[in-house]
């Protein structure tokens, strides 16, 4: 690795590295090799340009490019460390990540039956998958030469993730792929997602480009009017361009970082399958062991995979007001995937007025900010969107397993447009395991769109034990807007929930225990049950203290589970719950405003300022 002092080395060599503010060379810093910030650094304060055209980058420029005729124009791509040409999965033009060859266009196709799974010694993972293409597709995958085929790669949408795998064969209309042994909860299936990348008979539309690997080369097709062609791609392998290690307060200020590779191993890539990137993503940035590292005014962009991580034994700093767009993965990563019981955990780190937009464009399932196995950390006034998965997920201890991820506060984000129906099983903040202290208030969601199931709002999925879900405005979701598959003594309390697709609240498993506390809350809806179709009567089975809610119908007509309010309420004990018009200014207008008569003020809610949530104005 290189360290910093010695990559700025000019700007540097008048201060020999000892003053407190270093300032950057304005520009690119184009790196080869991950730049270390080590404890040789602590103290410092690492800043950008006043101009802001500071970046550090793994950009490699493409280029010359020749017009090949016929709307195609051609560069040779770079060579690697062992002086053969480069293979990429990622192109930058004029300052956009282009859209590689695809089929279909936009959009996705699904298999004609459910997806074969063989075991198969000669496969690289012990496993093939080969699935059956409809005739229009069959028809593309035909065109192209099976030694061709190789550097293309199935894209495959599992619910909550994506596989991605290159093509081993094909023959009469079947396709197949070296993948993993399916788990019985992500079998591939025929009304599945998929599409096929980097295929030569899909390179058809402006704006597309395709890797012809044996030739060595890029092909391109510029979009109306673009007569000439600045275009990147990231290092082969450079995932992470900036690593701090074992420093203390350091702080990057006004630094953009930019063009990580998506993977480490040369391509075509292979990923199996797994929720939230966990497994597939590194990051642009990595801090590990360090403590109180910050950046502040940082932009982060055209990443290949997570933007940030603060991953292994780091105590406090943080990103504050800091941009992360057009991002390989999600924006920030806090903690480790797994832990053992007494190893040291990250702690209190804070991402604060940040916007992080534009995620998952390489790895879908990519999370906006995701805690794993960390404790006393913050996330609050963010803008989180665009992404196809979730908005923000703590936890990552599955069941009641004891967990280390406590203390959490999750409040004032803005998290909203996100799934983009075509991932399944997401929240816009989604919980998973023990997490006592864990307080997620103030937020606003909505947009919250799946392909299949599971378009949820506030999410308590496996385990979630000891959260309090308070204060937040929830509309405009596929399925509930509040859901907890299972979990222990939850509170939710004093949130607007509105107007869910397929219903309002869902609890999908009955347990022996208390499951939640539900008081204070206001629901209301137009169409449909008060109850999504996931929890059913569960909703009644479980252990709920219901107390003080309003509900209502818009049209005034009560649905509970097939029963009216009165039923339900006396089934369920609802203690000093309503039916009625919670009296909104204009809640289909999103205006959330409660007259000074609503019966909702009777019942003890507590009226809070949608607005607040978000990016604070500086």
């Amino acid at each position: 690795m290189v360290r910093l002092c010695f990559i700025a080395a000019a700007a540097l060599a008048a201060a020999g590295c000892r003053t407190n503010v270093v300032r950057l060379p304005a520009g690119d810093v184009v790196l080869t090799e991950t730049m270390l910030v080590g404890p040789d650094s602590s103290g410092k304060v690492f800043r950008g340009a006043p101009d802001g055209s500071t970046r550090i980058t793994g950009a490699v420029k493409v280029g010359p490019w020749e017009d090949r005729g016929g709307g195609v124009w051609a560069a040779k791509l770079p060579l690697g460390a062992d002086g053969k040409p480069v293979y990429t999965e990622t192109l930058f033009v004029n300052g956009r990540r282009a859209s590689r060859a695809r089929l279909p266009d936009s959009g996705y196709f699904n298999p004609t039956v459910n997806v074969e799974e063989t075991s198969c010694p000669s496969s690289r993972t012990g496993w093939r998958h080969t699935l059956s293409l409809p005739p229009e597709v069959a028809e593309k995958v035909a065109a192209v030469p099976a030694s061709e085929l190789a550097y293309a790669q199935l894209l495959f949408h599992v619910k909550w993730d994506v596989a991605r795998h290159p093509i081993v064969s094909y023959a009469d209309g079947r396709l197949a792929v070296d993948g993993a042994k399916m788990a019985e909860w992500s079998k591939w299936e025929k009304g599945d997602l998929c599409c096929i990348e980097n295929l030569r008979s899909a390179f058809d539309a402006p704006g597309e480009w395709f890797c012809d690997a044996a030739a060595g080369e890029i092909l391109y097709r510029p979009l109306p009017g673009e007569e000439t062609l600045e275009a990147f791609i990231p290092r082969e392998g450079l995932e992470t361009l900036v690593a701090v290690d074992r420093a203390s307060d350091v702080t990057f200020e006004n630094v953009t970082f930019a063009m990580s590779a998506p993977v480490a191993a040369k391509g075509p890539t292979t990923l199996f399958s797994y929720q939230a990137a966990a497994f597939a993503s590194s990051a642009a940035v990595i801090v590990d062991r360090s403590t109180n590292v910050v950046f502040r005014n940082c932009r982060f962009e055209r990443t290949g995979n997570y933007a940030l991580w603060f991953r292994e034994k780091v105590r406090g700093g943080g990103a504050y007001s800091c941009e992360m767009h057009d991002l390989g993965a999600g924006g920030v990563r806090i903690g480790l995937h797994r832990w053992k019981k007494g190893e040291e955990v990250t702690s209190g780190v804070s991402v604060d007025d940040c916007l992080i937009e534009d995620g998952g464009r390489f790895h879908p399932a990519g999370v906006g900010v995701l805690i794993g196995n960390a404790s006393d950390c913050s996330v609050v006034h963010n803008e989180i969107c665009g992404l196809y998965y979730t908005g923000v997920s703590v936890g990552w201890s599955w069941g009641y397993a004891e967990s280390p991820t406590q203390r959490n506060t999750i409040a004032f984000n803005h998290i909203h447009d996100i799934g983009k129906s075509e991932l399944a099983d997401m929240g816009g903040v989604y919980t998973l395991g023990m997490s006592f202290g864990t307080c997620v208030s103030n937020n606003v969601i909505h947009g919250v769109h799946s392909y299949s199931y599971g378009g949820w709002g506030l999410y308590t999925d496996e385990g979630s034990e000891g959260i309090t879900l308070e204060n937040n405005l929830v509309y405009d979701t596929d399925d509930a807007s509040f859901h907890q598959h299972y979990g222990r003594d939850n509170v939710v309390r004093n949130n607007i929930l509105v107007d869910s697709s397929s219903g309002q609240v869902a609890v999908t498993r009955a347990e022996d225990h208390r499951s939640l506390t539900c008081e204070r809350n206001i629901v209301i809806w137009s169409k449909g049950d008060a109850f999504v179709k996931y929890g059913g009567t569960k909703s009644e089975r479980a252990k709920i203290d219901w107390r003080r809610n309003l509900w209502w119908r818009a049209d005034g007509k009560e649905e509970f589970n097939g029963t009216s309010f009165a039923d339900w309420c006396g089934r369920v004990k609802d203690e000093g719950s309503v039916f009625a018009d919670p009296l909104f200014a204009d809640w289909k207008a999103h205006d959330f405003t409660l007259s000074p008569k609503s019966p909702a003020l009777k019942l003890g809610f507590v009226p809070f300022d949608p607005s607040l949530a978000g990016r604070r104005k500086r």
